[in-house]
């Protein structure tokens, strides 16, 4: 036991400092592992929730677990963030993601009225050219 407890701060250790999350344009890279080591990017338009959880020993330590939830997903679990990080990362994660998801939605709508606007501008030409061709007939 006397040999463990130090190899197993050590090894802890290591797997935390090889933790990373990085907020990218389109997503979340995330890398974790030391010695098997993980890769997993997370599109901003596939992220549904973020959620952090802390129980009793997490909090005495001031870390918690942050989960990351996909549609149609298995959600991805990272450990250790010290908890003033976890939450200004999530709130910086969500708030991207729903200004990205504005302006999708925004240029969608505004493209549909564009169309509509764009027919609407065809058929005035048509009728005015209807018009001049009758005056022109009537003189």
């Amino acid at each position: 036991m006397f040999f463990w407890v130090p190899f197993g701060w050590i090894v802890h250790m290591k797997q935390l400092q090889n933790h990373s999350l990085t907020l990218t344009k389109s997503g979340i890279e995330i890398r974790k592992g030391w010695i098997f080591k993980a890769r997993q990017n997370i599109p901003l338009d596939k992220l549904t929730d973020i959620s952090i959880h802390e129980g009793p020993l997490l909090g005495m330590c001031n870390i918690v677990k942050i989960v990351f939830e996909t549609a149609g997903g298995i959600p991805l679990h990272l450990n250790g963030l010290k908890k003033p990080v976890a939450l200004q990362f999530r709130d910086i994660v969500m708030k991207q993601r729903d200004e990205e998801h504005f302006q999708i939605s925004r240029h969608q709508s505004t493209g549909g009225q564009e169309t509509q606007s764009n027919g609407v501008l065809v058929e005035i030409r048509d009728i005015l050219q209807q018009i001049n061709t009758n005056l022109s007939k009537r003189e």
